[in-house]
C-alpha cells in the first residue's frame, strides 16, 4: 500500500505484472537465458521434477537478472571486505542470545544463526554504497545508528572508489583459484606429514639430530651405524663423534578443558604457551576423543589468531607482549561471545 500511495503521489504508473514479470522475461531473453531457464525462474515449469527437485532460482538466471553477461566471471570488490565484528555483531543485537537459547539437538536453530551472521556482513557490505547513493532510505538510517559505522563505510568507501562496483575478471575463476588454495593446503599438510615421518624414523633409530641427509657425514654415518644395531650387527661403533640422543614428542593427549569453560583469548594463549600444546600440531590423534580432537583444533585456530594479530601490532615490546596485546585486542571485539561462538564467527 505504501508503494501505491507513493506512486500514484509521484504519477507513477506501475503494475506487477507487467513491470516485475513481463519486463523480467524480456531481460532474461535479452541476456541469453534459454527458455529452461527463464520458465524456472518464473515457474511456469509444472513438472515433478520442476517443481519437487530443480532449483527455481537458476543461477545463469540469477547471474542475468543482477546485471552481468551470462558467461563472464565476475568479481565483486565489497565482498571482499573484512567486517570489523563490532560492527557486524551490531546488526542483529539478538543473535548471541538466540545462540544461548539454541539447544543442541536445534540444528535448524544454529543453522538459521549462521545465516543471520552472514547476512550480518553482507548488509555491511552492501551498506557502504547505500550511505552513498540512497542515504534517505530506512537501511541507511538504520546503519548509522550503529556506532562506528559511518567512518568505516567512508574510510572503506575511499578505498574502494578507485574500482567500480563488479568487475569483470575473465581470467580468474573463483571455483579454479579456489582449487588452487585447496592443492597447495594440501601440499603443506603433506609436507609437514613427511617431516613428521623422518623425525619418527630419527627418534626411533635413536640418532643424533641432523638438519639434513644431504652432505651430512656424520648425520650418514649415524643412519648406517644404527640400521646396522637394529639388524642385528651390533659389532660397528658410531665414530661420528655424537652421542644418540632421542626425541621428546609427547605419547599422551594433553589435558584440557573444554573451549567453553575458557573465560578469555588471553587465558586460551598463556594455556596454549605454558602447556607447549604446539607440540602435538603433528602428533597423530587416532587415540583421541572426538570431542578433544574439536577442542584442540579450535583452540589452535584461535592461537593463529591471536598471532596473525600480533603480527599486524607494531608497537615495541617482545613477541609475548605482542601476542597478549592481540588477545586483548581479540577480547574486545568478542563483545561477550563464548569462545566457541567467537570461533564459528571468524571462520565464517
Amino acid at each position: 500500500k505504501r508503494y501505491s500511495n507513493f506512486y500514484s503521489r509521484n504519477g507513477v504508473n506501475w503494475r506487477k505484472c507487467t513491470h516485475l514479470r513481463s519486463l523480467g522475461i524480456q531481460r532474461l531473453d535479452r541476456g541469453g537465458c534459454s527458455r529452461q531457464e527463464i520458465a524456472r525462474m518464473t515457474k511456469h515449469l509444472t513438472g515433478i521434477l520442476d517443481t519437487m527437485y530443480l532449483s527455481e532460482t537458476p543461477w545463469i538466471a540469477m547471474l542475468v537478472g543482477a546485471g552481468f553477461q551470462k558467461d563472464a566471471n565476475y568479481f565483486v570488490p565489497r565482498s571482499e571486505i573484512k567486517v570489523p565484528f563490532s560492527i557486524a555483531s551490531a546488526v542483529f543485537p539478538m543473535l548471541p542470545s538466540l545462540r544461548r537459547h539454541a539447544r543442541p539437538e536445534m540444528k535448524a536453530a544454529h543453522n538459521f544463526c549462521t545465516l543471520l551472521d552472514w547476512f550480518s556482513r553482507i548488509v555491511c557490505q552492501d551498506g557502504i554504497y547505500v550511505l552513498k547513493e540512497l542515504p534517505q532510505t530506512a537501511m541507511a538510517k538504520s546503519l548509522r545508528k550503529i556506532q562506528g559505522y559511518e567512518e568505516w563505510a567512508s574510510e572503506t568507501f575511499r578505498e574502494l572508489s578507485t574500482l567500480p562496483k563488479a568487475v569483470e575478471n575473465p581470467n580468474i575463476d573463483g571455483q579454479v583459484a579456489e582449487a588452487i588454495r585447496d592443492l597447495k593446503s594440501s601440499f603443506v599438510a603433506e609436507i609437514s606429514e613427511t617431516k613428521n615421518s623422518i623425525r619418527d624414523l630419527r627418534n626411533s633409530l635413536q640418532m643424533p639430530p641432523f638438519t639434513s641427509f644431504t652432505n651430512d657425514a656424520a648425520g650418514a654415518s649415524a643412519l648406517l651405524h644404527m640400521a646396522g644395531q637394529n639388524g642385528g650387527n651390533t659389532s660397528q661403533k658410531n665414530n661420528s663423534g655424537k652421542g644418540s640422543q632421542s626425541g621428546s614428542r609427547p605419547h599422551t593427549a594433553p589435558e584440557i578443558c573444554r573451549l567453553q569453560d575458557v573465560s578469555n583469548m588471553t587465558v586460551l594463549l598463556h594455556e596454549w604457551l605454558e602447556k607447549n600444546l604446539q607440540q602435538y600440531r603433528l602428533l597423530k590423534k587416532a587415540h583421541w576423543s572426538n570431542a578433544l580432537k574439536q577442542t584442540f583444533n579450535t583452540r589452535q585456530f584461535l592461537f593463529r589468531k591471536i598471532e596473525e594479530r600480533a603480527q599486524q601490532h607494531r608497537s615495541e615490546g617482545d613477541e609475548l607482549q605482542k601476542l597478549e596485546h592481540a588477545a586483548r585486542t581479540l577480547d574486545e571485539e568478542r563483545k561477550g561471545l563464548s569462545m566457541p561462538a567467537y570461533a564459528r564467527y571468524l571462520r565464517n
